[in-house]
């Protein structure tokens, strides 16, 4: 992500989070219909293309819901463990070898969220 795709995506999640008292306690397309909403109105504002709005629905799903950035992992069937040793300290047993993971949290906080 570009400093301006970490901006906007910093700036979705704080306006979601600020929609919702406690996003635990609603449904599933309640939280989305809060995404939506905003993505759109961010949309008004400045362009950006489709595929980059529909990346950003799922990554603050994921943000909300399930495991942030490690849900992608969790949703292949070829990584078997994974291990977090921080926030920029990701590793991934896949294919029976271990390896380090590229992505990173972009903070403790969001490592500690999750």
């Amino acid at each position: 992500m570009g400093k301006n795709d970490t901006e906007r995506w910093d700036f979705l999640k704080r306006k979601v989070r600020s929609r919702l008292e406690d996003y635990r306690q609603i449904e599933d397309e309640e939280l989305y219909s809060v995404i939506d909403g905003e993505i759109e109105e961010l949309g008004k504002a400045e362009f950006f293309p489709l595929p980059e709005r529909l990346e950003l629905r799922e990554r603050l799903f994921d943000s909300f819901r399930r495991l942030g950035i490690l849900q992608e992992m969790m949703d292949r069937k070829d990584i078997t463990e994974i291990m977090v040793n921080g926030k920029d300290r990701i590793f991934v047993e896949q294919n029976g070898r271990l390896g380090r993971w590229d992505g990173c949290f972009e903070s403790e906080e969001q490592l500690e969220d999750t």
